[in-house]
């Protein structure tokens, strides 16, 4: 009986079926992208390349987690980056936790951030040419976050999966490219959206309830439309009012969502919304 696409796509992934330290090797020697093409490079570890091209990778997507290979991870992507005959059109990286983010304490985002802050400087290439970085489990310094964003140069999305800059501390971002943000789970007091101009699309699930301050925090987000907010509203939570909800920014947002999870309230406006 012949094989369905399905079962097709799994017999011929079988660089995917590979240890991680081969997987790393091959990255590392990935600098023809006659390989990359040849062999429809998408892994479980994830290595990707597409756009067929005789000189160099056009576009480059790893994902993979906080350990101490993370370095020699970056290092392989650094040399990618800088040994392309052309520029890469788009580089994504998701940095993922040792565990699930619900397991990792204070000491697990400690070590991660150990592990990625001192490749900023070690691997920019890495980092200047990014333009979606998916970060789990990491907390930040006050100073880190803007070395990080100020390493992505070029970032236009950014997703923070249980990543903070220390328990009920305010986490501050600001980008001059960044358009779309996703912020789940942060153990934060709030996420202050300072200075993003070019920011259109919010996402902002599972944050931790506080006694004085909303979620996000609006500054400086003029081309902002779209926000969407996700959380249980458990008994006893401070009532949020939609204009403290979203501040200034009710000026130029098209789309609201608001899902509270236990069926309360799930509104979802698809023409222009005042508040």
């Amino acid at each position: 009986m012949a094989a369905t696409s399905s079962e097709a796509v799994q017999q011929d992934d079988r660089l995917g079926k590979l240890p991680d330290d081969i997987l790393v090797s091959i990255l590392e020697r990935l600098d023809d992208l006659r390989f990359a093409t040849q062999h429809g490079v998408a892994t479980g570890s994830g290595e990707r390349a597409g756009t067929p091209d005789r000189h160099s990778i056009d576009r480059l997507a790893v994902h993979f987690f906080l350990t101490d290979d993370s370095a020699r991870i970056l290092r392989a992507v650094d040399d990618a980056v800088s040994s392309g005959r052309r520029q890469m059109s788009f580089l994504a990286l998701s940095m993922l936790g040792e565990k699930p983010g619900v397991l990792c304490d204070a000491g697990d985002m400690l070590k991660h951030a150990a592990r990625l802050l001192p490749s900023l400087a070690a691997y920019p290439g890495a980092f200047a040419g990014l333009a979606d970085l998916h970060l789990e489990s990491v907390r930040l310094g006050e100073s880190d976050v803007p070395s990080l964003l100020g390493a992505c140069g070029k970032l236009e999305r950014l997703a923070l999966h249980n990543c903070d800059s220390g328990l009920r501390t305010v986490l501050r971002l600001e980008h001059p490219r960044l358009r779309e943000l996703d912020a789940f789970y942060c153990g934060c007091e709030a996420v202050e959206l300072r200075s993003l101009p070019r920011l259109e699309r919010v996402t902002c699930t599972l944050w931790m309830q506080s006694k004085n301050l909303p979620p996000l925090l609006f500054g400086k987000v003029p081309g902002l439309e779209a926000v969407t907010f996700t959380n249980a509203a458990m008994h006893g939570n401070r009532a949020l009012g939609f204009g403290e909800l979203v501040g200034d920014a009710a000026a130029t947002i098209r789309e609201l969502v608001l899902n509270f999870l236990n069926g309360r309230v799930w509104i979802q406006p698809q023409a222009l919304c005042r508040i």
